[in-house]
């Protein structure tokens, strides 16, 4: 009870100072006394050049006090008369399915209301909301960003003859648009934007965008049907692949082996990457794992080592094997992993070592910078020829490692940039779901010929 305490109180006064700096440049001319007509367009119309203004004029037409927020019974006016703020069928297609997608947004946002920093939960958001986000969070409607700020975090950086290295850094607030804007990682303003495109602007912070580092404040300015996200047609969520199936493929018994997958927890996006896993013996496996995993990781490396797949496991720098690993409970698993010893990867040759012991040992543990995890899909592939690789990941800088594997899996509460590129998404739990997929999909020998 103590430690939530403290974290609510450490939440209250970041946006407390983030509100008292927009006082200078963003507070509104007035609040008008009745609901302004904007704010009617905002549910019905949408507003399309709130980034090309000013925060303190969108506050103004929305008329909210930006460091007041609304007053509770306005908030709960407009959320009785214009409805709650629900997401789109599209959703259903970047989470993986309907019921990811509400659980992606199924929890309280912090938001300033009658002078109160509160919360509230995603549906009974409202335009004209005054919004907090942080690291990790992704955005529940449509806001127009008040005020960015760096903070110091404590990382780790990874150096040649010295391995991880703790350093202190500051971090610009840098927001993963990818879906629905279509833009990488990049770092926002809250200053008026001249892009004549919406979607395209860094001032605004739409509904399923995801907050990579740092923290913002933004007002509310489309919920619903009007987010940015519910315009996006179906293919827009993903990559589709443009590869035809092999000849002698059943489209219809493949298709139904990915619907018994989905119902185990794992939505395939494209049937022809999981082809040949159909009835494949034999899998390379690349698993990234960092310390928030560790119970699912735990069980997940068991299972995968009890099948005898070919496994490396990359590892950030808050996981200590020693400390946080569990052994094999007997020889009949497997033989013991090597807790003690983490390949440090930070050339090509060092990849080719470890991927060389992938061959002879039940586990590989590695470490190293996150743009070694594409060298080492890269390799295992190169090194075993004759089965397909599987990569998980998590990371939103190992995106072009799980487009490289023939599955690349990530989970439904990644990145959007991740979400939109994987193969396959894992819903909750997936991590230590990882091996019963792999095993359905290697017993689906229906499919056809061939496999």
């Amino acid at each position: 009870m103590a430690a939530v305490e403290a974290q609510t109180a450490a939440t209250e006064a970041c946006v407390r100072e983030l509100l008292c700096n927009l006082l200078p440049v963003n507070m509104p001319a007035k609040v008008p006394p009745s609901e302004p007509n904007e704010v009617k367009m905002a549910y019905k119309a949408g507003l399309k050049v709130v980034h090309q203004q000013s925060g303190g004029q969108v506050c103004e037409y929305l008329g909210v006090d930006p460091t007041y927020g609304l007053p509770v019974a306005a908030a709960l006016t407009r959320l009785d008369k214009y409805g709650p703020n629900k997401g789109c069928s599209g959703e259903a297609i970047l989470y993986g399915c309907e019921s990811w997608a509400e659980q992606r947004f199924s929890r309280e946002y912090t938001v300033v209301r009658g002078g109160d920093v509160t919360s509230a939960n995603t549906e009974a958001i409202v335009v004209g909301d005054i919004v907090y986000l942080q690291e990790g969070d992704v955005a529940p409607a449509d806001l127009r960003i008040l005020r960015a700020s760096t903070v110091t975090k404590d990382t780790m950086s990874f150096q040649i003859g010295k391995g991880w290295v703790p350093q202190a850094t500051e971090v610009a607030t840098v927001l993963d648009a990818s879906i629905p804007s279509h833009l990488g990682p990049m770092p926002v303003e809250s200053g008026a934007c001249q892009s004549k495109l919406l979607p395209s602007a860094n001032n605004v912070a739409l509904r399923g965008s995801s907050v990579v580092s740092g923290q913002l404040v933004g007002v509310v300015f489309a919920t619903g049907a009007r987010c940015v996200i519910a315009d996006l047609k179906k293919g827009e969520f993903f990559r589709e692949s443009q590869e035809r199936l092999p000849r002698g493929i059943d489209k219809k018994k493949l298709a139904k082996v990915c619907e018994k997958v989905l119902t185990l927890g794992l939505s395939i996006r494209n049937l022809d990457h999981v082809v040949p896993l159909c009835g494949n013996r034999k899998l390379a496996v690349v698993l990234s794992i960092s310390g928030d995993q560790l119970v699912e990781a735990q069980q997940c490396i068991k299972q995968l080592v009890g099948l005898a797949y070919n496994l490396i496991v990359y590892i950030k720098y808050d996981v200590d094997p020693a400390r946080d690993l569990k052994q094999l409970p007997n020889a009949a698993v497997g033989t013991p992993i090597n807790l003690d010893h983490v390949d440090l990867l930070n050339n090509q040759q060092a990849v080719e070592d470890s991927v060389t012991r992938m061959k002879s040992e039940s586990v590989v543990l590695a470490t190293g910078p996150d743009d070694m995890f594409d060298a080492i899909v890269r390799q295992v592939k190169a090194a075993f020829t004759d089965r397909p690789v599987v990569a998980l990941s998590t990371n939103l800088m190992h995106q072009v490692g799980l487009e490289h594997a023939n599955l690349g899996i990530t989970l439904y509460t990644a990145h959007p940039a991740l979400l939109s590129t994987s193969t396959a998404i894992a819903g909750p739990n997936g991590l230590s779901r990882l091996a019963l997929f792999l095993k359905v999909l290697q017993e689906s020998t229906e499919i056809g010929v061939g496999n």
